[in-house]
């Protein structure tokens, strides 16, 4: 966790960092968000917001 980033004082991962964690590929972990977000009704949750 080299790459952690302060964004209106929280604390957060790039992406790409979080799939190497986890041992995925990094589109496959963003599908898995994207349906976790869908799952969740995310889309109107801004926790579950893209930074970017």
């Amino acid at each position: 966790m080299n790459n952690l980033i302060n964004m209106n004082h929280l604390v957060t991962l790039d992406s790409r960092e979080v799939a190497l964690m986890v041992g995925k590929d990094h589109a496959h972990l963003m599908r898995d968000i994207r349906v976790y977000v869908e799952f969740l009704d995310g889309s109107e949750n801004p926790k579950l917001d893209s930074l970017n």
